[in-house]
């Protein structure tokens, strides 16, 4: 699917892993993954969780992606954002707002209930996108984050009985 400035929006591929590595690296906040991480999730390595991984590029140039792990072993199915990230120089383009939406949609489509997330206290823009997602604050871990010192918020969204908020509902076009 094409929207706003030819971003597409598809699951990753090997292809896509320096791309990946090269955004979390200009984001010093973000978990540093490895590439091997990375080719693990793509890979799909372990059997009993699944794992999500929308990438957005815009003319073959990877600029946001985002992590979802589902664990289809436990009712109701339980999902989690593990990350979700927008290159620097492409923020405030509403991307991180389509790759979420896709995340959703694939966790409703496995049956989950709901999916979590743990955000940086002082994420403004995080917090607030989250939020607008129909998100809820259900705790908080205080000095979670190291460099900077950090607490993390922790959020949900319930999926069961909420309107389909599909990935088209997200775009926006030029």
């Amino acid at each position: 699917m094409t929207g706003r400035l030819g971003l597409q929006i598809r699951p990753a591929t090997f292809d896509d892993v320096d791309g990946l590595v090269r955004i979390s690296k200009s984001i010093p906040e973000l978990p540093q993954w490895s590439s091997l991480m990375f080719r693990q999730i793509v890979e799909q390595v372990t059997p009993d969780v699944l794992r999500f991984m929308p990438v957005g590029e815009i003319a073959g140039e990877t600029v946001a992606f985002g992590v979802l792990t589902l664990l289809p072993g436990i009712r109701p199915v339980q999902g989690e954002v593990e990350n979700l990230a927008v290159s620097p120089e492409w923020r405030c383009r509403g991307f991180g707002k389509v790759i979420l939406l896709r995340m959703l949609d694939e966790a409703r489509s496995r049956a989950a209930a709901s999916v979590h997330l743990e955000v940086r206290s002082r994420n403004v823009a995080a917090l607030r996108l989250y939020h607008s997602m129909d998100f809820v604050s259900i705790g908080r871990r205080r000095d979670y984050y190291a460099n900077p010192a950090d607490d993390a918020v922790l959020l949900r969204v319930h999926l069961t009985g909420r309107q389909e908020a599909s990935i088209a509902s997200g775009m926006i076009e030029d």
